[in-house]
């Protein structure tokens, strides 16, 4: 994990055992380093449970983040609709439903102001071929006005 703030690098590794000297000397080669105070203060949030705090409360955020995405596009839609994969966290797979062409939802909806990614599941029995949601960066006012757009959309083919 690495977050960049200004121009300083902060970030940590866990690696097994059997591998840290090997990654120490690759990181003594590379001639990059955090400073000791940087390195203190970091193992400090995490001894202390800011981190895990901090994880929880994501966990939190996204979970909500995603039933409201879903709410939104099922009011849009008016009635059921399959997804896979929302124990992602950030995004979900969303089936498109029968008739529908990837294509030209996904055309459709650039004309309306939404970028998405269509993409294609190969499962056991068939093909799924849906739409990736995201919703991680997204405000709560723009989860319900896009949400429910998308929805719209796809029940207008």
């Amino acid at each position: 994990m690495a977050r960049r703030t200004s121009r300083y690098w902060f970030g940590y590794m866990v690696v097994p055992r059997a591998i840290r000297a090997r990654m120490r000397t690759l990181r003594a080669d590379t001639g990059r380093s955090n400073s000791t105070l940087d390195q203190g203060i970091l193992s400090r949030f995490i001894a202390e449970g800011h981190f895990a705090q901090h994880i929880r409360r994501m966990e939190r955020v996204y979970k909500d983040k995603y039933a409201r995405s879903l709410e939104a596009i099922r009011q849009g839609y008016g009635g059921p609709l399959r997804v896979l994969g929302a124990h992602g966290g950030f995004h979900f797979f969303l089936r498109l439903p029968d008739g529908l062409d990837a294509t030209r939802v996904e055309d459709t909806c650039r004309r309306n102001g939404l970028i998405l990614q269509t993409a294609a599941l190969q499962g056991t029995e068939k093909r799924e071929t849906g739409i990736v949601v995201g919703y991680s960066s997204l405000t709560s006012e723009t989860i319900d006005r896009a949400g429910t757009l998308l929805g719209r959309l796809l029940r207008d083919g």
